[in-house]
């Protein structure tokens, strides 16, 4: 897979810089299904172009992935949110739980990145991510939310397949609570 390209630009009287074009991985196409009324654990990832994988074997040490996501929340007041990243079913990030101020019809924003310290199988391989999730309740005009670390040394292999998921999980059902994205993006950084 071709991440981007690396090419010379002239910039006149025979000098040139350096140009690196870096290529988009993933990109969604279509709002995710609402997350609403249950307190299961749901993807917020709608259809997409590209690749949310990564292949057996293929992570390189210092590998970076930048992820943008964003949509529409709703929240009573008080109500409780979890947002998890996973790779293959297993946590890589989480916000923890958020307890959230009365929301309607707001804009909600997470960005993520991600870095592969060290590759290997489970216990070897080391994902270092980090985020910030964001969103403004009907208070407020100024925004509301958390930012998160998280090393995993214990589970993260990258000796198989990796594919990325981002799930929402409300603390209870309640019909007045919803989250989907409307947008995303994962790029590679470095």
């Amino acid at each position: 897979m071709i991440l981007g390209s690396f090419g010379f630009q002239s910039i006149g009287g025979g000098s040139t810089i350096p140009i690196f074009t870096n290529y988009g991985l993933w990109t969604q196409i279509s709002d995710s299904s609402p997350i609403v009324n249950t307190n299961l654990e749901k993807t917020l990832i709608g259809t997409g172009i590209g690749t949310l994988s990564v292949p057996a074997n293929s992570f390189v040490q210092g590998d970076t992935f930048h992820l943008k996501i964003c949509g529409v929340l709703n929240a009573k007041n008080n109500a409780k949110l979890t947002i998890r990243l996973h790779a293959n079913g297993l946590d890589i990030g989480t916000t923890g739980t958020l307890t959230l101020g009365t929301t309607t019809a707001k804009i909600w924003d997470l960005n993520c990145d991600f870095t592969i310290r060290q590759i290997g199988g489970a216990g070897v391989g080391v994902l270092t991510t980090n985020g910030t999730f964001l969103y403004d309740q009907n208070a407020s005009s100024s925004f509301e939310g958390i930012n998160f670390l998280n090393i995993n040394n214990t589970t993260f292999d990258t000796t198989i397949l990796n594919t990325l998921d981002v799930v929402a999980q409300w603390g209870v059902a309640d019909a007045l609570n919803s989250i989907y994205s409307a947008q995303a993006i994962l790029t590679k950084t470095f």
